[in-house]
């Protein structure tokens, strides 16, 4: 009986091991283009789409929205309770946290779509740090309302992710749609590794020392665990030139989920007006150098310069700097520090 068992078990786990957590389709139908990563019970789908031009405009605007270069996340789960708060006109939720290697990821203004099969939705960058986790490996724990939905495991999730921008930035690309700034680090890793025949849907791996990694560590050490980070509060840019990704986190959009700093704004790091903004530059971190940190009422790559920091300067710090109430200061980065930019 014990060999038999024994023989039993075996089977079972190698079933397992091959069984796919999440599979990958892609489809183009009268103009229309979808690429969709689903999980084993298709319940939770994150999915780009879009249109070539002359394709019928009734025909896929059911499962709106179709932003160029952005994944819809759609969750179908009772245990995510819709109430009359949740459900009206333009409500949305910030409780819906996705967490993956050991990182929490709060999606962004997720509404609830009554005409899409009940199912709440949120939309993020293909090059959303959330996205860049996955596709790095692992699988996801589903949080809301303070406790864990659901769960699910790495297999095919990072392929499917890297198969599904592919096979949309093809077809944006046809419709004409540019390369916005904030997916071109992913996509362009993606391009190349085609180009180069390095093999679809491997995981994105990055060129040199992750500064959104380091970024997270910083996180990890302020709440002593784990912390949850709101991926509209992280920005990307290469404020040094060298090719490499540099992160702006703004405190803001962190909580940490024990500690501490359990309940405080921007776990610790916000006052009354001001928050800590930490901006993470991998030339001086290879360097051994702390991120460069200023309080602000918010701070981003300018959307004209993406090279240069934009500060936002609480009314009293404006005032003191003599400018207007609102302004904000632009910083560019002189090889070791950010000085006031011409």
């Amino acid at each position: 009986m014990r060999g038999i068992f024994s023989i039993c078990a075996a089977m079972v786990m190698a079933g397992s091991a091959a069984a796919q957590d999440w599979t990958v389709s892609t489809t183009l139908d009268r103009g229309w283009f979808w690429g969709r990563v689903s999980s084993s019970d298709d319940r939770m789908n994150i999915r780009c789409s879009g249109s070539l031009p002359g394709a019928d405009p009734m025909y896929g605007a059911e499962s709106a929205p179709h932003t160029p270069y952005t994944f819809t996340i759609e969750m179908a789960y009772r245990e995510i309770v819709a109430t009359d708060a949740h459900t009206g006109n333009a409500a949305t939720r910030d409780d819906v946290i996705v967490v993956s290697n050991a990182q929490g990821y709060q999606l962004p203004d997720v509404r609830y779509n009554m005409l899409n099969g009940e199912r709440w939705q949120s939309a993020i960058s293909v090059a959303d740090p959330l996205v860049v986790s996955l596709m790095a490996g692992g699988g996801l724990h589903l949080w809301a309302q303070d406790r864990q939905v659901t769960q699910y495991g790495a297999a095919g999730l990072a392929e499917g992710l890297a198969t599904a921008i592919r096979h949309c930035d093809d077809h944006w690309t046809q419709a004409g749609h540019p390369l916005p700034d904030h997916a071109r680090d992913v996509v362009m890793t993606l391009r190349g590794q085609s180009g180069n025949g390095t093999g679809g849907g491997a995981p994105l791996q990055p060129s040199g020392p992750s500064m959104e990694q380091a970024a997270l560590d910083a996180v990890t050490d302020q709440c002593a665990g784990p912390g949850q980070v709101r991926a509209d509060f992280i920005f990307r840019s290469d404020f040094d030139g060298d090719g490499m990704e540099d992160i702006v986190l703004d405190w803001r959009g962190v909580s940490c989920q024990q500690g501490t700093f359990a309940n405080s704004r921007g776990a610790g790091h916000c006052g009354m007006h001001n928050c800590l903004v930490s901006v993470f530059v991998s030339s001086s971190i290879a360097g051994g150098a702390r991120p460069w940190e200023t309080l602000a009422m918010d701070a981003q790559p300018a959307e004209d310069t993406p090279a240069q920091l934009v500060v936002g300067r609480s009314p009293s710090a404006c005032s003191g700097l003599g400018l207007a109430a609102g302004c904000g200061q632009r910083f560019a980065w002189n090889g070791s520090d950010f000085v006031p930019a011409n």
